[in-house]
């Protein structure tokens, strides 16, 4: 995904934003709707307009379809720089099936063969209206389970993975509203339509997708109620590549971009801007339990280490920018026991790097591996309570290396740390993540390719 329209100082016209589609985007029941709230927050340089009707569907031949409404001329009138399109729930009706109220619902679902057609004909229509605009196209919000017919499984099951073939096939970029508000029924009273916190979140998750950064802190006597739905939303900022998932893990308060990538395989680019040295993050890509969460829901872990073989894993990466500084690296988490919670152990193992770990080397050339030779390094992370080894190339460079990867297999590591202290091959293995800890400069990162398996 590429970060747009993140300043337009000196543009003469407003960036023109259309914002369409049902319910969700018309605000329905709502004081404030997310594209009012958008616009507060992209400020006097963006024109966004709700274009939004409820009860409509992208379908075609569903029971009340969009593209005979005026909003829509309306909004091909508008001949947007930007559209948001946000559809699905009243297209997923049909009757049952889990649904509340929905014995007598409509069934809009029985169209679904047209529902990719009919959605690259519509991303087709503004980009005829103007051949630059660029277009988001949104997974619809979650259903707690539904009503009225507008069923949850079927969103989940079947149009989400379609709405990713049609962002493929029309060049759209995605944004992925249903996991900004999954696990959030209390936003939804009614089951289907966010109340006014819903819609802020999902304003919040379609600003961070349109300009790459969180929304501002309010300034109109809202500012605890900001920054609490600002640390909320910092913590959703992951995205799915089943069975991983991508996290752009920001230790700190400063602003790190976020653009996961829209294939299949879990990529992300990382950019960000910061002058002195710290500890500013972990951007990664995660197979696995970080410290008990996972949103992916694989099962591969945990898994015992003295029931492993072999644990191969595969990470490429790449970065441009200036003053670079920071380490490539795979982390893994450790755990006595099987609960899926707080580490006890941490492991690293450096790709390409300019930093330093954390603690004193204890051995040096312990291992050669992908024709890297590696020292060892072991610490105590005092805040995070408890005891690091870190495997890094014993070849040092000044300046980060514009590109690499590293394919290893994780067992041969922990088997070097059999007798040292803190660690056990009775040991459960929680999670494998591969990204970069960002520690100074100006620039990008990016986490081209990552798997990792375990036997």
């Amino acid at each position: 995904m590429v970060v747009l329209f993140t300043g337009h100082l000196l543009a003469v016209e407003p960036v023109r934003v259309a914002c369409v589609g049902d319910s969700i985007t018309f605000g329905y029941g709502l004081n404030h709707t997310y594209p009012t709230q958008l616009g507060r927050w992209l400020g006097t340089n963006y024109d966004v307009r709700n274009f939004g009707v409820s009860s409509t569907t992208l379908l075609r031949h569903g029971d009340y379809p969009y593209i005979g409404r005026p909003a829509y001329t309306n909004a091909l009138d508008f001949k947007a720089d930007i559209v948001v399109i946000d559809f699905g729930a009243n297209d997923s009706k049909h009757p049952n099936d889990g649904s509340l109220d929905a014995t007598k619902a409509v069934n809009n679902w029985q169209h679904k063969a047209d529902f990719n057609d009919d959605y690259k004909e519509l991303i087709a229509a503004f980009h005829q209206a103007n051949p630059a605009a660029k277009i988001f196209i949104c997974y619809p919000t979650p259903d707690f389970p539904g009503r009225w017919g507008i069923n949850e499984k079927t969103i989940r099951d079947e149009m989400i993975p379609m709405i990713r073939e049609v962002a493929d096939e029309a060049g759209a970029s995605v944004i992925n509203l249903h996991s900004a508000l999954a696990g959030k029924a209390e936003l939804f009273p009614d089951t289907v339509h966010p109340n006014d916190e819903g819609a802020k979140l999902i304003a919040a998750e379609i600003f961070r997708a349109l300009t790459g950064k969180l929304p501002p802190d309010e300034d109109n006597g809202e500012a605890a109620a900001s920054a609490s739905m600002q640390k909320r939303y910092r913590a959703k900022a992951f995205n799915l590549f089943s069975p991983y998932f991508v996290w752009n893990n920001n230790f700190s308060r400063e602003e790190i971009g976020w653009q996961p990538g829209t294939e299949d395989a879990p990529q992300w680019t990382a950019n960000f801007n910061f002058m002195t040295n710290s500890l500013y993050g972990y951007p990664a890509s995660i197979r696995g339990w970080h410290y008990g969460w996972n949103p992916a829901n694989d099962n591969l872990f945990p898994k015992q280490l003295s029931d492993t073989t072999s644990i191969p894993c595969s990470f490429s990466y790449n970065c441009g920018g200036e003053d670079l500084h920071g380490d490539f690296a795979y982390d893994l988490f450790l755990r006595r026991d099987d609960r899926k919670s707080l580490p006890q152990l941490e492991v690293m193992v450096w790709a390409g790097n300019n930093s330093t770990p954390i603690g004193k080397p204890i051995a040096t050339n312990i291992i050669t591996t992908d024709e890297v030779a590696f020292d060892l390094w072991a610490g105590t992370n005092a805040p995070a309570g408890y005891y690091v080894y870190s495997y890094v190339p014993h070849q040092k460079t000044a300046v980060l290396p514009t590109e690499g990867s590293l394919n290893v297999d994780m067992a041969d590591f922990f088997r070097l740390l059999e007798g040292r202290p803190n660690f056990s091959k009775e040991m459960y293995l929680d999670v494998v993540e591969a990204g970069f800890e960002i520690v100074r400069g100006k620039g990008w990162v990016t986490c081209g390719w990552f798997s990792c398996e375990a036997e």
